[in-house]
């Protein structure tokens, strides 16, 4: 009887110490999923980045950063709370978290899980790796990453972003070396696949940067034909106008655009509240269409709102959530159109406010303002709404 009564307490620690099964990986159909930035860096990490990304010209202090929402710290352990010049209106200090550290990246998966989201999309920018520290930053968080996805029983997948960078040797280089020391595994369980292949991701491909489709064009020939690096299916991110724009470059996109097997085009500012309703129903019906005459998966992007005065400048709030309302009704409009799968931005981006993930209610004082989900809203509402945005298509 001691022992039995003994295995029952341990039981909660074992199981929570298992890997869980893996969502079905074999497709996007049927399901939510998010952009993961996991660029945010802090003192003391062990990458001697200091605070990427949540600085502001190399200074991170009241009226000096970049980030309109501050993150929920309440769940992280002592290891995981790096301590800031910010302090809160009673006097204690307002701590940040890095994505370099595990438990932290294993939290967000978790999350993940408990408010159904699929899988993430992690982002590797090239202008990061470009150089050593960069890259060895990037690395460790795609580590993170991979380990998170693989105890939460969660999907990843790798989506680089040419934004400010179209160096396809770099590109090149980074992608073989990540497949030769088994860091991209074809037969990874956890790795997202669309097409009958593991999908890689690329975003960037725009008519307004020129640049942008001959790296696609070698980008995919090198990842799909490659007889040692190939065998990917691809995603393209591109921007909203990617079927209407004209000219040579137009056409040349949508050349590119029909080898891919997933499209997903940018809306994040592409309207507000006001003009949402009719710019989507302009919009998306036509880019479905489109898509599904030439056997090409079409992946919709809604996001929460948008701020970036602390970044930019600018109106604080300039897309209001409207206490998820916004939100709510690009996956609603999207539904009705008959979506299979939704793309979210973005599950951790602080810096343009589209974070869906648990942000403070409690926010720091001073020169720097900060923005909440609302007065009385829990920190999870992002993350419940998501849930149920994610239960509805699933049933769908």
């Amino acid at each position: 009887m001691g022992i039995r009564l003994l295995l029952f307490f341990m039981l909660p620690g074992l199981l929570a110490a298992a890997p869980l099964p893996t969502v079905d990986n074999s497709s996007l159909d049927g399901g939510v999923f998010c952009g993961y930035q996991g660029w945010f860096n802090a003192p003391g990490d062990g990458s001697e980045r200091g605070y990427t990304h949540y600085w502001k010209n190399g200074r991170f202090a009241p009226g000096s950063c970049s980030v309109d929402y501050w993150p929920d710290m309440t769940e992280a352990t002592e290891a995981e709370r790096f301590e800031t010049p910010f302090r809160f209106a009673d006097g204690s200090p307002a701590c940040v978290y890095s994505a370099r550290r595990p438990e932290t990246v294993e939290r967000h998966f978790r999350w993940m899980r408990e408010y159904n989201i699929r899988g993430a999309m992690l982002q590797r920018f090239l202008t990061e790796i470009r150089n050593s520290s960069g890259r060895e930053n990037a690395d460790t968080v795609l580590d993170n990453v991979r380990r998170a996805a693989a105890r939460h029983g969660r999907t990843w997948l790798l989506m680089y972003d040419i934004s400010g960078n179209a160096d396809f040797e770099l590109f090149a280089r980074d992608w073989k070396r990540l497949n030769d020391t088994g860091v991209i595994r074809r037969d990874d369980p956890n790795y997202q696949r669309h097409g009958g292949k593991p999908l890689v991701a690329f975003w960037g491909l725009f008519a307004e940067r020129p640049e942008s489709l001959g790296w696609f064009e070698r980008a995919i020939e090198l990842v799909t034909a490659d007889p040692v690096y190939g065998g990917f299916s691809v995603m393209a991110g591109v921007n909203d106008n990617w079927r209407t724009v004209r000219g040579e470059t137009g056409g040349r996109l949508r050349r590119i655009a029909a080898r891919c097997t997933v499209i997903s085009a940018w809306t994040v500012g592409r309207y507000d509240n006001e003009s949402r309703e009719a710019w989507m129903k302009r919009v998306i019906p036509e880019d479905m269409k489109w898509c599904a005459a030439r056997g090409v998966t079409y992946l919709p992007v809604i996001f929460p709102g948008f701020s970036w005065h602390n970044l930019r400048g600018g109106k604080l709030d300039q897309l209001p959530r409207r206490e998820g309302r916004f939100y709510r009704e690009q996956a609603e409009e999207l539904l009705r159109f008959g979506a299979r799968q939704l793309y979210v931005a973005m599950f951790d981006e602080m810096d343009e406010g589209t974070c869906i993930f648990k942000t403070s209610r409690r926010v720091p004082v001073g020169a720097s303002p900060f923005l909440t989900y609302g007065d009385g809203v829990p920190e999870d509402f992002y993350l419940q709404l998501t849930s149920q945005i994610a239960r509805r298509l699933e049933k769908q």
